[in-house]
């Protein structure tokens, strides 16, 4: 129900509330950058995976003046945070590279569980997973086919209609439906 109401939410959101054109390099729906940034994990490539997430103009320059954090009174140094950014992206591709490089999995979905963020220029879409299947796991278990879910990133930002991640995020995949791997 939670899926619906954000899904009918976003489907609402006009391009007035989006602000302008999307970013270079943005995905033109949720699937396409669930599925674009799963293929690049599994391809390992890190120059695909950095086209698809915010660069540091995009973030200095639309989204870190729409956020709270960027208030004069909170004075919260954009530096700072961009490098604070800069190093959980590289410790999260750290891990989950090794991890999933390489493997057979094939796509299956992406939903964004959380609510609704809505800016001046952007909305963030939150809590977001990758679905996916993991054939090369077969006969591992008791399904034939293991389907596992991975937060490749939590946030989606959208902005006339594309997608792009802020940042990638290290926790490995869990059997889909579960809420931590066994």
């Amino acid at each position: 129900m939670v899926a619906t109401a954000l899904a009918l939410t976003v489907a609402g959101c006009s391009d007035a509330t989006a602000g302008g054109p999307g970013f270079p390099g943005s995905a033109p729906s949720l699937e396409a950058l669930g599925r674009a940034t799963l293929d690049a994990v599994v391809a390992g490539d890190t120059v695909r995976l950095d086209g698809f997430r915010l660069t540091r103009q995009e973030h200095d320059d639309v989204v870190w003046p729409e956020l709270p954090a960027s208030a004069p009174e909170v004075g919260m140094p954009v530096d700072l945070v961009w490098a604070d950014i800069e190093r959980r992206n590289d410790r999260a591709l750290n891990r989950i590279l090794p991890a999933l490089a390489g493997r057979r999995l094939d796509f299956v979905g992406t939903s964004c569980r959380g609510p609704l963020q809505a800016f001046g220029s952007f909305h963030v879409l939150t809590d977001c997973w990758v679905t996916f299947d993991a054939p090369d796991r077969a006969g591992e278990g008791p399904v034939a086919v293991p389907r596992f879910e991975v937060q490749l990133f939590k946030d989606a930002l959208v902005r006339d209609g594309r997608h792009k991640v802020f940042r990638y995020y290290e926790e490995l995949p869990r059997p889909a439906g579960r809420s931590a791997v066994p």
